[in-house]
Protein backbone atom coordinates (compact mmCIF):
# COMPACT_ATOMS: atom_id res chain seq x y z
CA UNK A 1 0.00 0.00 0.00
CA UNK A 2 1.48 3.84 -0.79
CA UNK A 3 1.82 6.36 1.90
CA UNK A 4 -1.17 8.00 -0.39
CA UNK A 5 -3.28 5.20 0.28
CA UNK A 6 -2.72 4.59 3.61
CA UNK A 7 -3.15 8.26 4.44
CA UNK A 8 -6.80 8.08 2.63
CA UNK A 9 -6.96 4.60 4.66
CA UNK A 10 -6.38 7.01 7.86
CA UNK A 11 -8.70 9.74 6.88
CA UNK A 12 -12.16 8.02 7.06
CA UNK A 13 -15.41 9.38 8.71
CA UNK A 14 -15.45 12.49 11.02
CA UNK A 15 -12.25 13.10 9.69
CA UNK A 16 -13.24 13.11 6.34
CA UNK A 17 -15.68 15.36 7.08
CA UNK A 18 -13.93 17.50 8.74
CA UNK A 19 -11.37 18.38 6.27
CA UNK A 20 -13.79 18.53 3.41
CA UNK A 21 -15.34 20.83 5.08
CA UNK A 22 -12.67 23.08 6.29
CA UNK A 23 -11.28 23.13 2.41
CA UNK A 24 -14.42 24.15 1.51
CA UNK A 25 -15.11 27.58 4.05
CA UNK A 26 -11.64 28.22 3.25
CA UNK A 27 -11.85 28.36 -0.25
CA UNK A 28 -15.34 30.58 0.11
CA UNK A 29 -13.60 32.54 2.60
CA UNK A 30 -10.54 33.15 0.26
CA UNK A 31 -12.58 34.08 -2.92
CA UNK A 32 -14.42 36.63 -1.11
CA UNK A 33 -11.18 38.49 0.12
CA UNK A 34 -9.48 37.90 -3.55
CA UNK A 35 -12.96 39.16 -4.94
CA UNK A 36 -13.26 42.65 -2.94
CA UNK A 37 -9.28 43.01 -3.84
CA UNK A 38 -9.72 42.64 -7.73
CA UNK A 39 -12.86 44.94 -7.59
CA UNK A 40 -10.79 47.52 -5.90
CA UNK A 41 -7.79 47.00 -8.39
CA UNK A 42 -10.28 46.97 -10.98
CA UNK A 43 -11.40 50.20 -10.26
CA UNK A 44 -7.70 51.88 -10.05
CA UNK A 45 -6.12 50.51 -13.43
CA UNK A 46 -9.11 49.89 -15.83
CA UNK A 47 -7.43 46.60 -16.86
CA UNK A 48 -9.26 43.87 -19.65
CA UNK A 49 -6.67 40.90 -18.00
CA UNK A 50 -7.88 42.53 -14.54
CA UNK A 51 -11.53 42.19 -15.71
CA UNK A 52 -10.89 38.54 -16.33
CA UNK A 53 -9.48 37.86 -12.88
CA UNK A 54 -12.46 39.19 -11.48
CA UNK A 55 -14.90 37.74 -13.42
CA UNK A 56 -13.33 33.86 -12.43
CA UNK A 57 -13.43 35.12 -8.88
CA UNK A 58 -16.83 35.95 -9.28
CA UNK A 59 -17.12 32.43 -10.47
CA UNK A 60 -14.96 30.86 -7.90
CA UNK A 61 -17.32 32.25 -5.32
CA UNK A 62 -20.23 31.00 -7.17
CA UNK A 63 -18.91 27.47 -7.28
CA UNK A 64 -17.26 27.41 -3.80
CA UNK A 65 -20.83 28.26 -2.04
CA UNK A 66 -22.46 25.28 -4.20
CA UNK A 67 -19.58 23.23 -3.24
CA UNK A 68 -20.10 24.15 0.57
CA UNK A 69 -23.67 22.63 0.41
CA UNK A 70 -23.09 20.24 -2.01
CA UNK A 71 -20.58 18.56 0.45
CA UNK A 72 -22.44 19.00 3.31
CA UNK A 73 -25.31 16.96 1.28
CA UNK A 74 -22.77 14.42 0.07
CA UNK A 75 -21.60 13.70 3.77
CA UNK A 76 -25.59 13.04 4.87
CA UNK A 77 -25.51 9.06 5.80
CA UNK A 78 -27.93 6.89 3.77
CA UNK A 79 -31.52 6.67 4.10
CA UNK A 80 -33.96 4.98 3.09
CA UNK A 81 -34.29 6.35 -0.93
CA UNK A 82 -30.38 6.46 -0.90
CA UNK A 83 -29.16 3.01 0.39
CA UNK A 84 -25.90 4.05 -1.28
CA UNK A 85 -25.34 7.33 0.44
CA UNK A 86 -25.36 10.85 -1.17
CA UNK A 87 -21.79 10.91 -1.97
CA UNK A 88 -22.55 11.61 -6.24
CA UNK A 89 -23.90 15.06 -4.80
CA UNK A 90 -19.77 15.53 -5.23
CA UNK A 91 -19.68 14.74 -8.65
CA UNK A 92 -22.84 16.72 -9.63
CA UNK A 93 -21.08 20.37 -7.69
CA UNK A 94 -17.79 19.35 -9.77
CA UNK A 95 -19.63 18.84 -13.14
CA UNK A 96 -21.72 22.45 -12.17
CA UNK A 97 -17.96 23.97 -11.42
CA UNK A 98 -17.01 22.41 -15.26
CA UNK A 99 -19.79 24.06 -16.72
CA UNK A 100 -19.45 27.59 -14.47
CA UNK A 101 -15.65 27.87 -15.59
CA UNK A 102 -16.16 27.04 -19.36
CA UNK A 103 -19.18 29.88 -18.93
CA UNK A 104 -16.43 32.32 -17.66
CA UNK A 105 -13.80 31.24 -20.77
CA UNK A 106 -16.02 32.32 -22.95
CA UNK A 107 -17.26 35.53 -21.48
CA UNK A 108 -13.23 36.80 -21.04
CA UNK A 109 -12.40 35.27 -24.91
CA UNK A 110 -14.96 37.10 -26.05
CA UNK A 111 -14.22 40.55 -23.75
CA UNK A 112 -9.90 40.13 -24.95
CA UNK A 113 -10.85 40.10 -28.38
CA UNK A 114 -12.69 43.14 -27.89
CA UNK A 115 -9.64 44.44 -26.07
CA UNK A 116 -6.91 43.57 -28.78
CA UNK A 117 -9.35 45.87 -31.52
CA UNK A 118 -9.52 48.36 -29.63
CA UNK A 119 -7.05 48.78 -27.18
CA UNK A 120 -7.42 50.46 -23.70
CA UNK A 121 -5.11 52.78 -21.54
CA UNK A 122 -4.36 51.05 -18.27
CA UNK A 123 -3.69 53.30 -15.19
CA UNK A 124 -1.74 52.44 -11.73
CA UNK A 125 0.00 49.64 -13.29
CA UNK A 126 2.57 49.37 -10.38
CA UNK A 127 -0.02 49.02 -7.95
CA UNK A 128 -2.11 46.94 -9.75
CA UNK A 129 1.46 44.52 -9.27
CA UNK A 130 1.26 44.38 -6.18
CA UNK A 131 -2.06 43.68 -5.46
CA UNK A 132 -1.67 40.83 -8.03
CA UNK A 133 1.44 39.42 -6.48
CA UNK A 134 -0.39 39.44 -3.36
CA UNK A 135 -3.40 37.35 -4.25
CA UNK A 136 -1.20 35.10 -6.38
CA UNK A 137 0.44 34.39 -2.55
CA UNK A 138 -3.11 33.87 -1.01
CA UNK A 139 -3.78 31.77 -3.28
CA UNK A 140 -1.31 28.92 -3.44
CA UNK A 141 -1.77 29.04 0.13
CA UNK A 142 -5.49 27.83 -0.27
CA UNK A 143 -3.85 25.34 -3.11
CA UNK A 144 -1.14 23.84 -1.15
CA UNK A 145 -3.84 23.47 1.87
CA UNK A 146 -6.35 21.54 -0.49
CA UNK A 147 -3.67 19.58 -1.62
CA UNK A 148 -3.42 18.19 1.93
CA UNK A 149 -6.79 17.76 2.23
CA UNK A 150 -7.00 15.63 -1.35
CA UNK A 151 -4.15 13.06 -0.52
CA UNK A 152 -5.88 12.80 3.07
CA UNK A 153 -9.43 12.27 1.87
CA UNK A 154 -9.34 11.77 -2.23
CA UNK A 155 -12.72 13.83 -2.27
CA UNK A 156 -13.08 14.57 -6.01
CA UNK A 157 -15.05 17.81 -5.29
CA UNK A 158 -12.02 19.28 -3.41
CA UNK A 159 -9.70 17.86 -6.51
CA UNK A 160 -11.79 19.99 -8.38
CA UNK A 161 -11.78 22.81 -6.51
CA UNK A 162 -8.20 22.82 -6.05
CA UNK A 163 -7.23 22.32 -9.56
CA UNK A 164 -9.46 25.44 -10.68
CA UNK A 165 -7.72 27.85 -8.08
CA UNK A 166 -3.75 26.08 -9.51
CA UNK A 167 -5.66 27.62 -13.20
CA UNK A 168 -6.59 30.92 -11.27
CA UNK A 169 -2.81 31.44 -9.88
CA UNK A 170 -1.51 30.70 -13.63
CA UNK A 171 -4.40 33.31 -14.69
CA UNK A 172 -2.79 35.83 -11.81
CA UNK A 173 0.55 34.79 -13.38
CA UNK A 174 -0.51 36.02 -16.65
CA UNK A 175 -1.98 38.91 -15.19
CA UNK A 176 0.90 39.66 -13.31
CA UNK A 177 2.88 39.50 -16.75
CA UNK A 178 0.80 41.37 -18.46
CA UNK A 179 0.75 44.43 -16.49
CA UNK A 180 4.87 44.34 -16.32
CA UNK A 181 5.05 44.50 -20.21
CA UNK A 182 2.20 47.00 -19.81
CA UNK A 183 4.69 49.17 -17.42
CA UNK A 184 7.59 48.73 -19.23
CA UNK A 185 6.67 48.60 -22.82
CA UNK A 186 3.48 51.22 -23.05
CA UNK A 187 3.11 51.01 -26.63
CA UNK A 188 2.32 47.46 -26.44
CA UNK A 189 -1.57 48.05 -24.45
CA UNK A 190 -3.04 45.39 -27.20
CA UNK A 191 -1.23 42.87 -24.20
CA UNK A 192 -4.04 43.11 -22.10
CA UNK A 193 -6.66 41.57 -24.74
CA UNK A 194 -4.45 39.31 -26.08
CA UNK A 195 -3.54 37.92 -22.22
CA UNK A 196 -7.26 37.92 -21.83
CA UNK A 197 -7.48 35.17 -24.33
CA UNK A 198 -5.01 32.88 -23.54
CA UNK A 199 -6.39 32.62 -20.37
CA UNK A 200 -9.42 31.80 -21.38
CA UNK A 201 -8.59 29.36 -23.91
CA UNK A 202 -6.59 27.35 -20.90
CA UNK A 203 -9.39 27.78 -18.48
CA UNK A 204 -11.53 25.85 -21.11
CA UNK A 205 -9.19 23.50 -20.67
CA UNK A 206 -9.17 22.71 -17.34
CA UNK A 207 -12.66 22.80 -17.02
CA UNK A 208 -13.14 20.40 -19.46
CA UNK A 209 -10.34 17.66 -17.38
CA UNK A 210 -13.09 18.40 -14.91
CA UNK A 211 -16.12 17.86 -16.04
CA UNK A 212 -14.92 14.54 -17.78
CA UNK A 213 -14.06 13.05 -14.29
CA UNK A 214 -17.66 14.31 -13.12
CA UNK A 215 -19.42 12.89 -15.87
CA UNK A 216 -17.29 9.39 -15.47
CA UNK A 217 -17.88 9.34 -11.77
CA UNK A 218 -21.79 9.90 -12.46
CA UNK A 219 -21.75 7.31 -15.01
CA UNK A 220 -20.52 4.68 -12.13
CA UNK A 221 -16.77 4.11 -14.10
CA UNK A 222 -15.28 1.26 -12.18
CA UNK A 223 -12.72 2.76 -9.39
CA UNK A 224 -8.98 3.04 -10.62
CA UNK A 225 -7.35 -0.70 -12.15
CA UNK A 226 -4.26 -0.47 -9.12
CA UNK A 227 -7.31 -0.72 -6.67
CA UNK A 228 -9.13 -3.58 -8.68
CA UNK A 229 -6.06 -5.52 -8.32
CA UNK A 230 -5.50 -5.08 -4.78
CA UNK A 231 -9.66 -6.05 -4.24
CA UNK A 232 -8.75 -9.39 -6.33
CA UNK A 233 -5.34 -10.33 -4.42
CA UNK A 234 -7.32 -9.73 -1.01
CA UNK A 235 -9.80 -11.67 -2.04
CA UNK A 236 -7.78 -15.04 -3.65
CA UNK A 237 -5.62 -14.91 -0.05
CA UNK A 238 -8.74 -16.31 1.83
CA UNK A 239 -7.77 -20.07 1.96
CA UNK A 240 -11.68 -21.59 0.97
CA UNK A 241 -11.42 -19.66 -2.25
CA UNK A 242 -10.64 -21.16 -5.76
CA UNK A 243 -11.37 -17.93 -8.00
CA UNK A 244 -12.60 -14.68 -8.39
CA UNK A 245 -14.38 -13.11 -10.90
CA UNK A 246 -17.42 -10.94 -11.72
CA UNK A 247 -15.57 -8.14 -10.10
CA UNK A 248 -17.92 -5.16 -10.50
CA UNK A 249 -16.95 -1.61 -8.51
CA UNK A 250 -18.05 2.43 -8.21
CA UNK A 251 -17.69 5.24 -6.23
CA UNK A 252 -20.20 7.38 -4.62
CA UNK A 253 -18.48 10.25 -2.97
CA UNK A 254 -15.66 8.37 -0.28
CA UNK A 255 -18.00 5.22 -0.30
CA UNK A 256 -16.03 2.62 -2.82
CA UNK A 257 -19.35 0.00 -3.72
CA UNK A 258 -17.59 -2.99 -4.49
CA UNK A 259 -19.63 -6.47 -5.45
CA UNK A 260 -17.33 -9.50 -6.69
CA UNK A 261 -18.25 -13.56 -7.11
CA UNK A 262 -16.24 -16.11 -4.95
CA UNK A 263 -15.97 -19.49 -6.12
CA UNK A 264 -15.61 -21.98 -3.35
CA UNK A 265 -16.09 -26.43 -3.20
CA UNK A 266 -19.69 -27.29 -3.22
CA UNK A 267 -18.84 -29.60 -0.15
CA UNK A 268 -17.97 -26.61 2.10
CA UNK A 269 -20.88 -26.64 4.87
CA UNK A 270 -22.69 -23.45 4.34
CA UNK A 271 -21.49 -21.90 7.56
CA UNK A 272 -18.00 -22.42 6.65
CA UNK A 273 -18.93 -20.42 2.98
CA UNK A 274 -20.28 -17.74 5.21
CA UNK A 275 -17.37 -17.16 7.33
CA UNK A 276 -15.23 -17.19 4.47
CA UNK A 277 -17.14 -14.66 2.50
CA UNK A 278 -17.22 -12.67 5.63
CA UNK A 279 -13.44 -12.50 6.65
CA UNK A 280 -12.87 -11.46 2.89
CA UNK A 281 -15.62 -8.60 3.35
CA UNK A 282 -13.76 -7.58 6.62
CA UNK A 283 -10.20 -7.78 4.60
CA UNK A 284 -11.56 -5.56 1.90
CA UNK A 285 -12.93 -2.80 4.36
CA UNK A 286 -9.79 -2.69 5.94
CA UNK A 287 -8.02 -1.61 3.06
CA UNK A 288 -10.78 0.77 1.82
CA UNK A 289 -12.53 2.13 4.94
CA UNK A 290 -16.34 3.42 4.49
CA UNK A 291 -16.63 0.70 1.17
CA UNK A 292 -19.96 -1.28 0.66
CA UNK A 293 -18.43 -5.01 -0.20
CA UNK A 294 -20.77 -7.49 -0.98
CA UNK A 295 -19.33 -11.16 -1.44
CA UNK A 296 -21.17 -13.89 -3.69
CA UNK A 297 -20.43 -17.09 -2.85
CA UNK A 298 -20.28 -19.63 -6.18
CA UNK A 299 -20.42 -23.33 -5.71
CA UNK A 300 -18.31 -25.78 -7.79
CA UNK A 301 -17.74 -28.94 -7.82
CA UNK A 302 -14.30 -29.88 -7.10
CA UNK A 303 -12.97 -33.24 -8.60
CA UNK A 304 -11.61 -35.77 -5.70
CA UNK A 305 -9.42 -38.62 -6.60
Amino acid sequence: MSKNQEAKCACSGKGYDYLVTCSCVASAVITILLLLAKIYVLFVTGSSTMLASLTDSVMDLCVSLVNLFAVRYALMPPDREHAYGHGKAESLAGLMQSAFICGTAVLLILHGSECVVTPRKVENLSFGIWITVATIVITLLLVLFQIYVVRRTGSQVVNADSFHYRLDVLLNVGVLGSFAVMKYYPSLDFVDGVSTILIGLYIIYGASKIGYEAIQMLLDSAISPEDQQRIFDIAVREKDVINIHDLRTRQSGRIKIIQLHATMDSAMSLLRAHNAADRIEKSIREAFPDADVTVHMEPLEVQRG
